[in-house]
């Protein structure tokens, strides 16, 4: 979750935990006010939650810690892409999504699994 990765994640690490996985900075997302009672219709909160999502997604299904992190951040540059390409493009989002893509860490064993 936000800034966990600044000091709960190493001292997780330093505590024994095989790895961590989280930002070292305040996560920053974007949404459609007229979505907030149909979340699942938002478009533009997705390209944000949808990266973060996918990492812990892919922990979920047994994944190592460095492909969970892999996944989500090639994620993280999908809708970073679709924005730059998109028509009209929307490119007011893309230094908030580099900024959660930059700001995710993989701390500790990179091969740790559940």
């Amino acid at each position: 979750s936000c800034s966990s990765a600044k000091k709960l994640g190493p001292a997780s690490i330093n505590a024994g935990a095989g790895a961590y996985l989280g930002y070292d900075d305040v996560f920053i997302f974007s949404y459609e006010s007229d979505k907030l009672s149909k979340p699942l219709d938002d478009k533009t909160a997705e390209l944000f939650l949808g990266p973060s999502n996918q990492l812990i997604t892919a922990v979920l299904k047994g994944h190592t810690a460095k492909e969970s992190y892999d996944s989500s951040q090639k994620y993280f540059l999908q809708n970073i892409q679709k924005l730059v390409t998109s028509e009209p493009s929307d490119s007011s989002l893309i230094p908030y999504l580099f900024w959660d893509k930059m700001h995710q860490v993989c701390l500790g064993d990179e091969a740790a699994v559940l």
